[in-house]
């Protein structure tokens, strides 16, 4: 019961992140993505969250917090499994 628990509050810190990851990266995109792209309208289709997707249309520091995103989630699951594990050993 403890580890469907932990799976749940998992299930609900993955959509948290993703809402936070996406509300900043909307929020501030100017930062994360080059307008002056003569390709960035073809690309995007006039969503800022395509530019998350290509490379090419994120600044430096865009790619840095994309990959602490992924890491962020990867960590928090392997905790989640983690602790699954233990619930379920010890219960």
């Amino acid at each position: 019961m403890i580890a469907a628990y932990i799976l749940f509050g998992g299930v609900v810190a993955t959509f948290a992140c993703i809402s936070v990851f996406f509300t900043v990266f909307i929020a501030r995109g100017a930062k994360y993505k080059e307008l002056s792209d003569p390709d960035y309208p073809s690309l995007t289709r006039g969503n800022p969250l395509t530019a998350l997707f290509i490379e090419r249309l994120l600044t430096l520091e865009g790619l840095r917090f994309r990959s602490a995103f992924c890491k962020t989630l990867i960590g928090m699951w392997v905790a989640v499994l983690v602790a699954g594990v233990v619930a379920n050993s010890i219960g």
